[in-house]
């Protein structure tokens, strides 16, 4: 995804290593790291590494190149969130994972 999808693919992510460092850090000091991932709205810069899996939308019945949530009519996107949610899982020691869930108009 931030390959693709990054405002700055070198600078502007977490490594793997990165988050280890982070909840490491934190869990010595009594604080704990909840990540949030908020969809299915705000996946805007997911679209380039994921074919389909964005809602296209459209205007006067024809596609005008923009981008909705997540698409819940691609089977494939269930497999490439339940991945993903996993790598998530692996990373972060945390029991809670906030998944967003507002914003989306259907």
């Amino acid at each position: 995804l931030s390959e693709k999808g990054a405002y700055n693919p070198v600078k502007y992510i977490y490594t793997h290593d990165d988050i280890r460092n982070i909840t490491e850090y934190a869990r010595l000091r009594g604080i704990r790291v909840v990540p949030e991932f908020d969809t299915p709205g705000h996946t805007l810069s997911w679209g380039p590494a994921v074919p389909n899996l964005l809602t296209p939308c459209y205007h006067d019945g024809e596609l005008d190149g923009t981008f909705g949530p997540i698409d819940p009519s691609v089977p494939e996107n269930y497999i490439f969130l339940r991945n993903l949610f996993s790598e998530v899982v692996a990373l972060f020691p945390d029991k809670y994972l906030h998944l967003g869930g507002r914003r989306s108009q259907f």
